[in-house]
């Protein structure tokens, strides 16, 4: 299992430089930043706890845990043991639909998000705990032995970027700029190209069902 410290000495071979600590961990985890939002084997989550809902109450602040989730696919509700799936709707649609009318109430049936709030249609009428099933954020990486699914499944590409990203930014290699022009800015290298493609083929393989889902 690659760590934070592995991936950092190598990246340092490959740089043939040993003086530059602090830009190869900054470059690490910006890389790590850059591609989290892309759906992995690793970093996909089922049945995470996101709230709990309170009587009347139309908006649900996410809690501390929660905010580790990037995107959500769907929310359920737990009513009388049972798991129940909301609807996803559009804030308009909501407040469309919704007349303010404080005596409204009952379980809720669609959802939407605002920021880290959850916003519930109609108003819930009891305490309902809430779930999600979604892509993760995983914690910035600091100590050495720190490690996630990105230093190990993903190590190449985030190293591929993290490689580039200080020649450009820092090192200001004449040929790495010239490359990282003529990707128009898309990838750091053609070595990170390479890399993103095969892990995504490789993603895909993984996660593939061979049905068509709507992607939002």
């Amino acid at each position: 299992m690659t760590t934070f410290a592995t991936m950092r000495s190598r990246i340092a071979d490959e740089l043939a430089r040993s003086d530059m600590t602090t830009e190869i961990n900054r470059q690490i985890n910006s890389a790590i930043k850059h591609y989290e939002s892309m759906r992995t084997r690793f970093n996909e989550i089922q049945d995470f706890f996101i709230a709990t809902t309170t009587s009347g109450q139309r908006y649900e602040t996410l809690t501390g845990s929660a905010t580790i989730v990037i995107g959500i696919d769907t929310v359920r509700l737990i009513y009388s043991g049972s798991r129940i799936s909301l609807g996803q709707k559009s804030l308009a649609w909501i407040e469309d639909h919704d007349v303010m009318d404080t005596a409204i109430s009952g379980v809720p049936y669609y959802y939407t998000m605002q920021g880290e709030r959850i916003r519930l249609f109609p108003a819930p009428n009891g305490t309902y705990s809430l779930f999600a099933n979604g892509i993760r954020r995983f914690s910035e990486l600091s100590a050495d032995a720190d490690t996630n699914g990105w230093m190990t499944f993903g190590e190449e590409l985030i190293r591929a970027r993290a490689v580039a990203a200080v020649r450009v930014q820092r090192l200001k290699v004449p040929w790495a700029m010239e490359e990282y022009r003529g990707l128009a800015g898309r990838y750091y290298s053609l070595a990170e190209k390479c890399a993103h493609q095969a892990f995504a083929d490789e993603t895909y393989e993984t996660l593939a069902t061979g049905l068509i889902r709507p992607s939002w």
